[in-house]
């Protein structure tokens, strides 16, 4: 589970699928993945030879947190696929360090992490009672903090299309193991923009 990059997957290593079927595909009504069938699913599409697998939200979902405890434990064997742990940044007003979120994305040692933040300033001001700047630290620090912690780690904002620059500026605490969000200014939120989905 500690790979932290695809390889030598079939369709070679130019180009990775994301694959969010253990996260995202569970929201669909009608589907409840036991945590067997995740790891099942998980070594399908490794042999399929997706490049990064998000096995789900560590902290948030029980389910998700055995799934990725299991997956440690050496249930699950990738040979081409990076696990990927799905999250949020650290609260406002707190450190990434103490924030119980970003310690179970660290517990679940999943070598990737994805973060996900609200962009939309109606979103950052209403649902986590802050405002751009600090929502632009949270996605700052967390970064840094995972990174710091040898993740592979990468953002995405969450909201609106409208966006706006935040001062977000490239994150290089382990370059080769961190990516970095950068932001555009107009009226309403910010957008992150990625070089590369995950800086090698």
């Amino acid at each position: 589970m500690s790979r932290t990059a695809p390889a030598g997957t079939p369709l070679g290593d130019e180009f990775h699928v994301y694959d969010t079927t253990l996260r995202d595909g569970a929201q669909r009504e009608g589907i409840s993945y036991s945590v067997a069938d995740k790891l099942a699913v998980a070594r399908l599409l490794n042999e399929l030879g997706v490049g990064f697998i998000e096995g789900g939200w560590p902290g948030a979902l029980p389910k998700d947190t055995e799934f990725f405890a299991r997956a440690a434990a050496g249930e699950l064997e990738l040979r081409h696929a990076a696990l990927v742990a799905f999250g949020s940044t650290r609260r406002a007003g707190a450190t990434a360090a103490d924030d119980p979120q970003v310690r179970a994305l660290l517990d679940s040692q999943a070598p990737v992490v994805t973060l996900v933040a609200k962009s939309d300033r109606r979103h950052i001001e209403k649902a986590l009672r802050t405002d751009v700047a600090e929502a632009c630290a949270m996605v700052r620090d967390t970064v840094a903090f995972l990174a710091g912690e040898g993740r592979n780690t990468s953002s995405m904002g969450s909201g609106s299309t409208r966006t706006a620059r935040c001062g977000c500026s490239p994150l290089r605490p382990r370059a080769a193991r961190t990516s970095w969000c950068s932001a555009t200014p107009t009226a309403g939120s910010f957008r992150w923009d990625w070089p590369t989905p995950w800086a090698r």
